[in-house]
């Protein structure tokens, strides 16, 4: 067992990825309970919520659409609503704190029983009837979200958070922290397109993987992706906490090498460091970086600098690398124009020299003439 005797040495590489970059990362064992299927009803309700708020100009204030939910979870009291008994400011608030005291409601209005309704001021007694009727008509009132009640307690601790990652899956965008693909283990019947995260620091998919809170739910939603379960963390770890079990770190990068990195290292991990030379010397430089006005003029530089290098005296290839996959296709879309544009060029150049050309006619008569 290789924890046996405790853990004593462990082989990092990209160790700037693990250590720096990542070192506050969380690793999660989670699990999907079966029973979690009827949360479903709940973050589609929200989606729809966003969605309809995007549609007609409206900001979505994670306070009102955490009411409307409510509403539809639980059967709540309204203490605007007390106002179809009387317009007394007065009164409603006596019926409103008589109600707590006995409990028939909490202090956010939520029904716990609509039995037994009494006052001990008199004077109230004129509004039992109606009072009544508007509690009836409040519990008789057909919810959108049905789910066990035992999961409601549940939802009302995550909800607003909820909501936060529908309103930020609304905003994300498909090719810059996910792709829309298939797992290419999956045999051929459960192959669907699915969220897949990739890894911004290392471009790799993450296919494994699912964002917390139901960020992912709400993304498949957007895309008309099959939804996932609701996963649930069983055993977490930090990367911090991890490597420092170990009694030996040794680590390999290519690009760790300023002060102050090396020196939060050495402080975090308790690590020295060794500079290993290179077998080939480096013929790497560095060019005078280009400050562009706007997006436009940023992406129509790079292509026209790559152009010159690659069909430039040398005649060299080159690699680019963007930080997202949107940029890839967008640069690539420029590329494309640029290839269009360049082909026109030529098109109406080649027009242009043959009609400069004389009439082979015209030629043929001055010649005898």
């Amino acid at each position: 067992d290789r924890y046996e005797n405790g853990r004593k040495h462990i082989l990092v590489d990209e160790v700037d990825s693990m250590l720096l970059d990542k070192g506050n990362c969380v690793l999660y064992l989670s699990h999907q309970p079966s029973n979690l299927d009827s949360l479903e009803s709940v973050y589609i309700f929200i989606w729809q919520m966003i969605v309809l708020n995007a549609v007609n100009g409206k900001y979505s204030s994670i306070l009102e659409i955490k009411k409307i939910v409510l509403h539809n979870l639980y059967s709540i009291l309204d203490k605007n609503e007390l106002y179809k008994l009387t317009k007394n400011y007065e009164i409603i608030e006596e019926i409103w704190n008589e109600l707590i005291e006995n409990n028939n409601i909490d202090n956010l209005g939520k029904i716990l029983s609509s039995e037994n309704i009494k006052f001990e001021n008199e004077n109230l007694n004129e509004f039992l009837k109606p009072l009544k009727f508007l509690f009836d008509e409040i519990i008789n009132y057909e919810k959108r979200i049905q789910i066990p009640n035992y999961l409601k307690l549940f939802v009302e601790q995550h909800l607003t958070t909820w909501i936060q990652s529908g309103i930020k899956a609304f905003e994300m965008e498909e090719g810059r922290n996910y792709i829309i693909d298939v797992d290419k283990n999956l045999t051929k019947l459960d192959k669907h397109p699915n969220i897949i995260i990739i890894d911004c620091d290392t471009g790799v998919d993450q296919i494994n993987s699912q964002w917390n809170e139901c960020l992912h739910q709400f993304l498949q939603l957007k895309h008309q992706c099959k939804t996932s379960l609701i996963n649930l963390k069983a055993v977490f770890i930090s990367n911090i906490t991890f490597f420092n079990m170990y009694t030996n770190i040794y680590g390999l990068s290519g690009t760790l090498g300023s002060e102050s990195e090396r020196e939060f290292l050495k402080i975090t991990y308790d690590v020295d460091f060794i500079t290993i030379p290179v077998a080939l010397t480096s013929r790497f430089k560095e060019y005078q970086p280009i400050v562009c006005k706007n997006i436009e003029q940023w992406r129509k530089t790079i292509v026209e600098t790559a152009m010159k290098i690659v069909t430039g005296k040398n005649k060299r290839s080159i690699i680019i690398i963007c930080e997202t996959i949107k940029d890839v296709e967008q640069i690539k879309q420029s590329f494309k124009q640029y290839s269009e544009e360049e082909e026109q060029q030529n098109k109406e150049s080649n027009s242009s020299n043959f009609d400069d050309c004389p009439d082979s006619s015209e030629t043929y008569n001055n010649t005898e003439t």
